[in-house]
Formats: structure tokens, C-alpha cells, sequence
């Protein structure tokens, strides 16, 4: 399946899904920009809002500006190619548990803390890969993929944690 739209400028932003066997399995989702580097940056807003966590950008020569920092850089020749995955949205508070994780988002990094038993833990090392999520605290690793307003995932047991936006509604 591939769509095509215009963005406000006229350009094609191209979307392109395969499928596999006619199900619903989504092997790749990818978008290529060209153009001046400002139009990268004016755009990153729309691409983030719009692509699904997992989905890859490729740019040729132009980056997105110092804020995010591309997952890989490649030298081909004269040119520079610049790869980045679209995080999933993490930022806010959730309830996990008998605790509570609060994170802040900055693209694909990660920080915050997690209070368990009313004691606060600072997150390390966190950061996201599309939809997976991988952070540390209080010597604990915890990985896990988001779903949305839900995390699942292991730090040798299984967990969950649930929008805090999401509970508030549901009462």
C-alpha cells in the first residue's frame, strides 16, 4: 500500500507499506527528504506527529538540527546520508504498579525517575529505538516496548505501566 500527500509547501511525503502475504505485518515504513535545511527542521514537527514509532527517516546531506541527533551517519562518496527512527511518545507520567515512572523526552533519550514505596530512583540510560524502550534504576535494567498509553515489558520479571492521562480518564 502507498499513499502520497502533499505537505503545505507542495512537496510529496511519501508513505509505503509492505505487507507480507496479504496480513497486517508492516516490514518497513520509510520516508527520504531532500531539499534545503530549514525545510528539514520545518517538517520534523509534521514527521514526528504523523509516522509511526519505528518508521525511518533518510537525508542526504541535511541533518535536523542539533536537538536530534541521527541514530547512524553514512559517507558515500561526496555525500552524507543520515538515518533516524521515530521514537514513540513517552513523555508524561505512568503508573507502574505500586509505583509511578515519570519521564521527560528529548527524541530518542530518555530521563526521569521511578518511585517505588514513596522512594524516588533517577533514570539512567534511557532511550528509545521506535516503539522499544530501555532505561535503568536502582541497578535494574527494564526493557519493554510501547503500545500507545501502555509499556510492557521485563526487568527479569514482567511489568507494565500505564498512561497516567489514560487512569485519570478511566475513573
Amino acid at each position: 500500500e502507498m499513499r502520497r500527500r502533499s505537505d503545505t509547501h507542495g512537496r510529496e511525503i511519501q508513505r509505503t507499506r509492505l505487507r507480507l502475504g496479504g496480513g497486517d505485518h508492516v516490514l518497513e515504513r520509510l520516508v527520504t527528504l531532500a531539499g534545503r535545511r530549514h525545510d528539514h527542521q520545518r517538517l520534523l514537527p509534521k514527521l514526528l506527529d504523523e509516522l509511526a514509532p519505528g518508521s525511518r527517516i533518510v537525508s542526504h546531506k541535511f541533518h535536523m538540527g542539533d536537538a536530534w541527533k541521527p541514530v547512524r551517519s553514512v559517507r558515500a562518496g561526496d555525500a552524507t546520508l543520515y538515518l533516524w527512527i521515530v521514537p514513540a511518545k513517552v513523555d508524561g507520567t505512568w503508573k507502574m504498579g505500586q509505583g509511578q515512572l515519570a519521564l521527560k523526552q528529548e527524541f530518542q533519550m530518555v530521563t526521569g525517575t521511578l518511585t517505588t514505596n514513596g522512594k524516588p530512583v533517577t533514570i539512567s540510560n534511557g532511550r528509545l529505538r521506535g516503539d522499544q524502550i530501555m532505561f535503568a534504576a536502582g541497578g535494574t535494567t527494564y526493557t519493554g516496548r510501547v503500545n500507545g498509553n501502555t509499556i510492557q515489558g521485563t526487568n527479569g520479571t514482567a511489568w507494565n505501566a500505564l498512561n497516567v492521562v489514560i487512569v485519570l480518564f478511566l475513573l
